[in-house]
């Protein structure tokens, strides 16, 4: 059972490409929800830094409240991260690829289309490699 790399690669390629604006647009949001958790303990810091350093009031009050922003949209990319991973993940979820490598057979299998999913197009006949 040692399927190489690139079997994998292409599975998941063709998993994925009907899928390439959602696909993509989940991408960016993780992007920005990394970048987020990355700011926002600098924030505090500058918070605690400039606090306890007796600065002036005004900058700890909007650096504050700039925390409190980027804490409240780092929450809200985390629940859509999350609801589009698993529309991605349900919108594949009726149709199932599998991969039988002891006969080097390839075929995709839809339960709930008998021979050519509309959702995916994918084909059910046999197709030997």
């Amino acid at each position: 059972m040692n399927i190489p790399l690139r079997e994998y690669w292409n599975l998941l390629v063709g998993y994925l490409r009907p899928q390439k604006f959602r696909v993509s647009l989940l991408a960016i949001v993780l992007f920005i929800s990394i970048g987020l958790q990355l700011l926002n303990p600098q924030l505090m810091r500058y918070v605690i830094d400039t606090a306890l350093t007796n600065g002036p009031m005004e900058m700890v009050t909007l650096a504050a409240a700039v925390f409190l922003v980027v804490a409240f949209v780092q929450q809200l990319s985390g629940v859509l991260t999350t609801y589009m991973s698993e529309t991605v993940a349900r919108t594949r979820s009726s149709c199932s690829v599998k991969v039988e490598s002891s006969q080097k057979a390839r075929w995709i299998t839809c339960s709930k289309h008998p021979k050519i999913c509309a959702n995916c197009g994918a084909n059910n006949t046999f197709r030997q490699h």
